[in-house]
């Protein structure tokens, strides 16, 4: 009988120690689930943040590229709008020289056909000549070369305008890699992008007007100095016109007088 007992308890015992590693398996078994979900959860948290970082940074540089677009787009605008300029001014300048040219032949040739008859009133007629054509060259030369001259003080300025579009571009650029560069953790970076979205959306929009500005002042200017310079060379193609029929005048009146 008392060998039963004893058996019996010792069944008992190794029931109960089984059973006590069964709760302690169970217990290792929840808090390595529980374990693992929270890495599971703070890995697709680092995940979210690691992506929300990336379009943000894609962001700004989207703001970036507008604004070199924009400001590569008025350098283009401008560099055609004044090409166009100069070289109407080119065919002006030789449409003026040509009718210059022409004007002193045809009185060159008039005054010459009866040059034999009463040369006293023909002196010094193709020195006056020759003294009109040069000065009108001069002149329609003068014309162009204050043309050419305001056209480099224009793209000058565009030039300095660009330039400082260029700098606030890199502004934007230096934002977006400051938050990177002085903030350790995601979170934070994330956090700094959000907090400057603003204010590099702002300078691309203040940029954007800026440009337009600029370029509505160039495209004014450039159609007062086309203006300007067609006028010039007029005035000079008349001038020369009146000078040659001040001298046939002249000689008219002098063969009267004979």
């Amino acid at each position: 009988m008392k060998v039963i007992v004893l058996l019996c308890f010792a069944v008992l015992t190794t029931a109960g120690e089984a059973n006590s590693k069964v709760l302690s398996t169970k217990s290792n078994f929840y808090q390595d689930v529980i374990h693992d979900t929270e890495l599971e959860e703070n890995f697709e948290q680092v995940l979210l943040t690691n992506n929300i970082l990336h379009y943000l940074l894609e962001t700004v540089n989207f703001f970036t590229n507008q604004g070199l677009d924009a400001v590569e787009k008025v350098r283009r605008d401008v560099d055609s709008l004044l090409d166009d300029v100069l070289g109407e001014a080119e065919k002006l300048l030789s449409q003026s020289n040509q009718e210059i040219n022409s004007n002193i032949d045809e009185v060159k040739q008039n005054l010459t056909a009866a040059e034999n008859q009463l040369s006293h009133c023909f002196a010094n007629v193709t020195e006056r000549l020759e003294q009109i054509a040069g000065d009108s060259f001069a002149n329609t030369k003068h014309c162009f070369d204050d043309l050419v001259a305001r056209i480099k003080l224009i793209r000058s300025n565009v030039k300095e305008h660009v330039d400082f579009f260029i700098g606030k571009v890199h502004n934007i650029q230096q934002i977006g890699d400051a938050c990177v560069a002085e903030n350790s953790k995601l979170a934070e970076q994330v956090r700094c992008l959000l907090d400057h979205i603003t204010e590099t959306n702002a300078i691309v929009l203040e940029i954007v007007k800026d440009i337009g500005k600029l370029l509505a002042e160039t495209t004014e200017e450039a159609i007062s100095l086309a203006t300007d310079t067609k006028g010039c060379l007029l005035d000079v193609v008349k001038q020369s016109r009146n000078d040659c029929d001040r001298l046939v005048k002249e000689v008219h009146q002098c063969l009267q007088e004979k």
